[in-house]
């Protein structure tokens, strides 16, 4: 059995996955604003709801640039108090099993060129909307990250008064609107006209 965790700056999410089948799941809020020691407890305390002896391997994608031998996290944009967090050596150490960390855009597109819709091609490129934007590359079928996993990191492209993930994501409406993506959604679906006016930008 394999445990999978997404680790973004709303939700942190924990998955048991045995034969290629979910068993088991959990979702929480991320308490992204912890500083790095909790937070780094709280993601530990969500992972053991769903651990168990017949655990094998942990993979976690992170919202940020991975040192993918080393297992290590740098910089998380939407977690401040992440400025390098030894996370493989963490979860090794609290858990026992091996550890794999990298970036949750490039685990999404190689999750959906392996058991999703990019199942049978060999050049994927996966976009991640949530939080943060986020991309993942697979050519010829492997998985392409770059340095330190930011090869296909589009978010931090410059647009307009600022970069393309502040106008693409959750943070536009937070930042320019005071409300979520999801919030005003339901509220364009409700007939109100100025959430309708962000929608149609």
């Amino acid at each position: 059995m394999i445990l999978g965790i997404d680790l973004g700056g709303t939700n942190v999410r924990a998955g048991a996955v045995d034969g290629g089948r979910l068993v088991n799941k959990i979702s929480e809020p991320s308490r992204a604003e912890l500083p790095v020691k909790e937070s780094v407890e709280h993601i530990k305390s969500v992972i053991g709801k769903v651990f168990s002896s017949a655990v094998t391997g942990i993979g976690v994608g992170v919202p940020s640039v991975v040192d993918v031998e080393r297992g290590i996290v740098y910089n998380v944009v939407n977690i401040p108090s992440w400025k390098e967090v030894h996370l493989k050596a963490e979860l090794e150490r609290e858990f026992g099993v091996p550890v794999h960390v990298n970036n949750d855009a490039n685990c999404f597109a190689l999750g959906e060129k392996v058991f999703g819709v990019a199942k049978g091609y060999d050049d994927v490129v996966g976009v991640t909307l949530g939080t943060g934007v986020g991309a993942g590359l697979v050519f010829d079928g492997k998985l392409y990250s770059g340095r330190n996993c930011g090869a296909g990191e589009l978010s931090s492209v410059p647009y307009l008064s600022g970069n393309y993930e502040h106008f693409c994501s959750s943070e536009f409406f937070i930042d320019e609107h005071r409300t979520t993506g999801k919030e005003c959604a339901a509220a364009a679906r409700a007939g109100d006209a100025a959430a309708r006016a962000i929608w149609a930008g």
